[in-house]
């Protein structure tokens, strides 16, 4: 009885570590082993789960209640009964996710919720398993009630306060534009070579470089975006430079929209200095636009329909 005791101590310090480096990861990864919140927020996106209203709140909570289980194992925080079943209803998601890691474009590497690499979880997954059959047998006192006062304020403060969520995310903050027909002729002759159909539909117009981290980004944003949600909506992607390196740009990213290539003179004469821009363009019209910084989780949810509200 006391092997298993000093056994069931080990196992709850490791899970306590592996939950730990999942929370934390979230929050940090560089995305060699484990992913970052953004990459958590577009593999949410991608599956269809949530809309962009809902899923970064979604994700920074699940973050918070992993580090959270975590401290509860280490130190003992909630009765082990409780802890257990949610112990049990993670490792449900955490299978579910590994199931759908393999139909995922962009993230397809990594499982949604764990965020490991597909082959640790290979390993990780079974230890798990075995671990919640072994603590059910074990017993524990937990730590007082204002113990876990004490852990769950300050790990919920922390994962917001790492990873913000700002007004300005919910709020679609375009800026007007005056439109010039002989600025965005070089668009329409280079499209109607590419037998690209902008003056037929609803484009958003996103004018990015290839070299930029914010683009690249962006790009990713919204490749998943149109793999979660559905909508009529079409995309065109423009490009100052090479043509390998829009290829590479594409590719990179899993935007695979339609796209064409201007001069940076071209380039700057429609989007000004500052990028990505993205502009909404109707009937070879636009009125407004949105920098790379202000199309915000709203501004997307408006311009794509979610999924889910159109089945």
């Amino acid at each position: 009885m006391m092997q298993n005791k000093h056994i069931g101590r080990i196992i709850r310090i490791i899970i306590g570590i592996i939950f730990l480096i999942s929370g934390f990861g979230k929050l940090f990864g560089n995305g060699e082993f484990i992913q970052g919140i953004h990459f958590f927020d577009w593999r949410i996106i991608e599956e269809g789960l949530l809309s962009w209203l809902s899923t970064p709140l979604f994700t920074r909570l699940f973050v918070s209640l992993e580090i959270f289980i975590a401290l509860a194992y280490l130190f003992r925080l909630v009765n082990p009964k409780a802890l257990n079943s949610i112990f049990l209803l993670l490792l449900v998601i955490y299978s579910f996710d590994l199931f759908l890691g393999y139909n995922n474009m962009l993230t397809h590497s990594y499982p949604l919720l764990f965020l490991w690499n597909k082959y640790a979880s290979i390993f990780i997954m079974p230890f798990l398993i075995f671990s919640f059959l072994f603590l059910k047998k074990t017993d524990w006192q937990a730590n007082k009630w204002w113990y876990n006062l004490l852990a769950i304020i300050p790990v919920f403060a922390l994962v917001f306060i790492l990873n913000p969520i700002f007004i300005e995310d919910y709020q679609s903050i375009k800026t007007p534009y005056q439109y010039r027909s002989n600025d965005w002729e070089i668009v329409f002759s280079k499209c109607k070579i590419k037998s690209i159909p902008i003056e037929q539909e609803n484009y958003l117009v996103v004018f990015a470089s290839t070299s930029c981290s914010h683009c690249n980004e962006l790009a990713k944003t919204l490749g998943v975006t149109k793999r979660g949600y559905a909508s009529s909506r079409k995309i065109l992607l423009v490009f100052p430079g090479k043509e390998e390196d829009a290829q590479a740009f594409i590719q990179r990213n899993k935007s695979f929209f339609e796209y064409i290539r201007v001069t940076p003179d071209q380039f700057v004469k429609i989007a000004g200095f500052s990028f990505p821009v993205v502009f909404s363009l109707t009937n070879k019209q636009t009125d407004f636009y949105w920098l790379g910084s202000n199309f915000s989780y709203k501004a997307i949810h408006e311009e794509f329909i979610p999924i889910q509200n159109n089945q």
